[in-house]
């Protein structure tokens, strides 16, 4: 009987290998279950604003949740949420007692710019109480992100906007973490639109600014999460100056 070409094996292997690039800062991953609300009557839920068109059509889309003294922050979309946990009751809807919106003013140019439109809304990323009093969040913002401070009683903006490079991610599928600790903020993000160079950072704080070396950050690729060892672990500096020359970064 006759045979075929040796090299058909070959050629499918090539066809069905995965193409080659470059590694990338890690995503978060998918839900690990996901569920409607069918069945669920004896459990609260939480289906948005009213007036929240955007919501209605795209769906709520958290990113971040903090508690705060028996208070649930819940940072999504264009949107800060907090619910009194001790006010809520068993089998109602969620409503909260309070929210602030924080909408971005370039979903217009991103989308021209040729991103999605539901790409350029301003996803809360950052969501860390700075003290007993401020609250520090930070959005994607058309990939041009950005950091405002919050008074956790009053939701009032307490000092001007900031620039939210290495703070935040551009994109709000990539992965990040921020926390505070002795009185500065260490991130760990993306400094760039096209997520070239991951980096942990140093600010907002009494000690200088600092990161790690610009393009030579591997060993934050591959990585699922960061956590507070993987920034405060160690005390040596890792990086010597910052490559982010804003006046709003102090």
């Amino acid at each position: 009987m006759p045979r075929g070409p040796r090299f058909i094996p070959l050629l499918l292997l090539l066809l069905l290998a995965p193409p080659h690039s470059q590694a990338a800062f890690p995503q978060d991953p998918l839900p690990l279950f996901a569920s409607d609300l069918q069945g669920a009557s004896p459990l609260s839920w939480f289906r948005g604003l009213e007036e929240d068109a955007v919501a209605a059509d795209l769906g709520l889309d958290f990113q971040r949740f903090l508690t705060l003294n028996r208070t649930l922050l819940v940072a999504a979309r264009d949107h800060i949420f907090f619910f009194d946990l001790q006010a809520q009751e068993e089998g109602e809807g969620l409503v909260p007692s309070k929210y602030l919106t924080w909408r971005s003013q370039g979903v217009e140019n991103c989308a021209v710019r040729g991103k999605q439109t539901e790409e350029c809304y301003n996803y809360i990323r950052v969501l860390v109480p700075r003290d007993s009093q401020t609250l520090l969040a930070c959005g994607t913002n058309s990939f041009n992100p950005k950091c405002r401070s919050y008074g956790i009683t009053s939701l009032q903006q307490e000092s001007k906007e900031m620039d939210g490079r290495a703070r935040c991610p551009f994109d709000a599928t990539q992965s990040n973490v921020a926390i505070f600790a002795e009185g500065s903020l260490y991130s760990a993000t993306n400094t760039d639109f096209q997520a070239s160079d991951p980096v942990v950072y140093r600010s907002l704080g009494p000690l200088p600014l600092l990161r790690t070396a610009k393009h030579d950050s591997k060993w934050l690729r591959g990585q699922g999460s960061l956590g507070r060892e993987a920034v405060l672990g160690s005390r040596e500096p890792v990086g010597e100056g910052s490559a982010l020359s804003d006046s709003d970064s102090r």
